[in-house]
C-alpha cells in the first residue's frame, strides 16, 4: 500500500507567502487568541471555535489549499470549494468539515474556504501486528525492537524513550482510508488514489511527498 504526506507548499512562487494566513488571527483581541493555540489533532473542540475571524497576509497567493499558522498540519486543511467536493469523493477517517471565512488584506472581500480537521485515527493501526524500534535521535540506529498492543501502551512506551526516539517499522491497518492521520507524527496522510485525484485536479497550495514506511493492507 502507497501512501503520502500532505503538506505545505513552500513555493513563493505559487504561495506569495509562508504562511498565507499569516499570523493566523488577526480579528479578535490579543488575549482572546489563546484558545486557537490549544486545538490539536487528538480531538474536536466542542464547541468549535469561530473560523470567521482570520485574514490573508498581503504578500499572500490564493490557492487551493492555504497555509495557516494554528491549523497547519497540526489540525488539518484549509481548502476551498474544489478540493472539499474532491476529498469528500473519498474516505475520509476520524474527519470533520467546518467553514472557514478568510478576509482580504485589506478587509475588502472574504473567502470561502473549509478546515477539514482530522484527529488520530486511533483503531486505524494494528499495533500488535506492527512493528516499532526505538532508535537514536538522529534515526541512524536500532536499539531494540518494541512489541505493543494498543494505542495506550503506544504512548506510554513513548513518553519512556528518553533519550531516543519510538519509531515505526512496519505498520499493519485495519482498512483503507484515504484521508487520515496515524498516532505519530504530524501531516495527515493520503492514500495514492486520493494523491493522482488531486494532480489530475492540478490542486495549488500543497506538497505530496511519499511516506518512508512500509504500511500493509488489512488482512
Amino acid at each position: 500500500m502507497n501512501y503520502f504526506r500532505i503538506r505545505k507548499s513552500t513555493s513563493l512562487k505559487e504561495v506569495g507567502h509562508i504562511d498565507q494566513i499569516d499570523e493566523g488571527i488577526r480579528l479578535i483581541e490579543v488575549d482572546e487568541r489563546d484558545a486557537y493555540q490549544t486545538l490539536n489533532r487528538r480531538e474536536w473542540p466542542d464547541p468549535m471555535l469561530p473560523l470567521d475571524i482570520f485574514k490573508l497576509n498581503r504578500a499572500a497567493k490564493l490557492t487551493d489549499v492555504l497555509s495557516c499558522t494554528f491549523t497547519q498540519e497540526t489540525v488539518g486543511l484549509v481548502v476551498n470549494e474544489k478540493v472539499k467536493s474532491i476529498l469528500e469523493s473519498f474516505r475520509l477517517e476520524c474527519t470533520k468539515v467546518f467553514p472557514m471565512s478568510i478576509h482580504s488584506a485589506d478587509l475588502t472581500k472574504v473567502h470561502e474556504y473549509f478546515l477539514f480537521y482530522v484527529t488520530e485515527s486511533r483503531e486505524l493501526v494494528d499495533f500488535a501486528s506492527s512493528t516499532y524500534f526505538k532508535m537514536d535521535r538522529g534515526r541512524t540506529q536500532m536499539i531494540e525492537e518494541i512489541s505493543l498492543r494498543d494505542i495506550d501502551e503506544f504512548y506510554d512506551a513513548y513518553k519512556k524513550t528518553r533519550g531516543g526516539i519510538l519509531a515505526p517499522q512496519q505498520i499493519q491497518f485495519n482498512s483503507e482510508p484515504d484521508f487520515f492521520r496515524i498516532p505519530w507524527g504530524v501531516s495527515p496522510y493520503i492514500s495514492e488514489r486520493l494523491k493522482n485525484a488531486l494532480e489530475k485536479a492540478q490542486v495549488t497550495g500543497i506538497d505530496i511527498q511519499p511516506v518512508k514506511l512500509e504500511i500493509m493492507a488489512p488482512k
